[in-house]
């Protein structure tokens, strides 16, 4: 039996982040490695923000919506505070043709918040950049 060696790519996005007067937000993805989303949301405002945690969800560019779970029941964000979560399972393929036609690929990270009980929806557009796995360690 032959078995082919598949090409190991790596995933890069465009830097995402959200600032406003209330609520700011950061978004890191990692796919292939820890196969989450790194969202990092601070309240600048004096009450607290409810986030819908169990409503998260990325779109794919095929309009496909997988819902994203925090590792831990995070709660609402209080004035001053920062809360980290790593929402998951944020999966691509990290191998061959299927990792190659991501390149380029628009995805959208969803985030439900709720602000002086105004809710509105954060929308990160996350754009993958796909290359060996090789070249990305340089």
């Amino acid at each position: 039996m032959f078995f082919g060696c598949a090409t190991p790519y790596a995933y890069r996005f465009d830097a995402m982040s959200r600032d406003d007067t209330e609520v700011s937000a950061e978004v890191r993805p990692d796919p292939t490695g820890a196969r989450e989303i790194l969202l990092s949301l601070t309240n600048h405002g004096a009450e607290p923000v409810q986030v819908g945690w169990t409503r998260i969800s990325v779109r794919a560019p095929d309009g496909q919506v997988t819902p994203l779970r925090p590792d831990a029941d995070l709660g609402w964000v209080q004035p001053g505070q920062t809360q980290l979560a790593h929402l998951g399972p944020f999966t691509l393929a990290a191998v061959g043709d299927a990792a190659l036609a991501n390149d380029g690929a628009h995805f959208e990270l969803e985030v439900p918040i709720t602000v002086h009980r105004e809710r509105t929806l954060f929308r990160f557009p996350l754009v993958a950049h796909v290359q060996p796995f090789e070249e990305s360690r340089r």
